[in-house]
């Protein structure tokens, strides 16, 4: 608002004792950085989905199974996608903080 930051509360560990909710306002030429806490699982869903496809394709250039050569992006895409849908997950136990202002 204008020259002032709004907020409801301070982060927990944060450098003030105040524990009061509702809302706190703070002129923003006393702010430096500002950060907003975020997870991730886009990361994590792309390094599942490679991890996948990677594992039947070695699986398969081991030649522990013959996947014929229509097979092998069936395969790959279906092992990617489930290497996705764990990977998400995985990576949302992950938090990234990311600056989005900076004086």
């Amino acid at each position: 608002m204008g020259d002032t930051l709004e907020f409801t509360r301070y982060a927990a560990g944060s450098w003030t004792l105040d524990t009061t909710g509702g809302r706190h306002q703070i002129l923003l030429a006393e702010v430096s950085r500002l950060q907003v806490r975020g997870s991730a699982w886009q990361q994590g869903a792309i390094i599942g989905f490679l991890l996948g496809a990677a594992a039947i394709e070695a699986v398969n250039a081991a030649g522990k199974y013959q996947i014929d050569r229509g097979e092998t992006l069936f395969f790959g895409l279906f092992f990617g996608t489930a290497g996705a849908f764990v990977g998400a997950p995985t990576g949302a136990l992950f938090h990234t903080w990311k600056t989005v202002y900076s004086r």
